[in-house]
């Protein structure tokens, strides 16, 4: 469960990020970000497709792990800039905390990083 401030992101938000989002690849997980001044707060969807995890079980428990990831290591993030971030999972096997976690701390340091040096770079992959 989300923090009260952190909901998710609506339909027509997810639809402009995906339009005009950044995309970072990683080896789990697709991250879709984009920059929004007018947020109070970060906005976070978790996306893991039936399509590549059969088991709603095993969905449920990779969304719960990258939301705990991302909750311990939320403060990464600049705290004077807001972004939508939409996390795809596209791994076909469920990994354990610990990878997830490493993933997730890179992904959210290169989002605080490019958007420091406001550099726009649409598609990049992370190692």
């Amino acid at each position: 469960m989300f923090f009260k401030k952190q909901k998710k992101i609506k339909k027509k938000e997810i639809k402009l990020v995906l339009k005009k989002g950044n995309i970072l690849y990683n080896n789990y997980i697709k991250t879709i970000y984009k920059q929004n001044n007018k947020l109070l707060n970060n906005k976070i969807t978790i996306i893991v497709p039936k399509k590549n995890i059969k088991k709603s079980v095993k969905r449920n428990k990779i969304k719960r792990r990258i939301r705990n990831s991302y909750k311990n290591n939320e403060l990464i993030l600049n705290k004077k800039k807001f972004y939508f971030i939409i996390f795809l999972y596209i791994n076909k096997n469920v990994i354990d905390f610990k990878n997830l976690n490493k993933n997730i701390i890179k992904i959210l340091i290169y989002i605080n990083l490019n958007i420091k040096n406001e550099k726009k770079i649409f598609s990049s992959r992370i190692r």
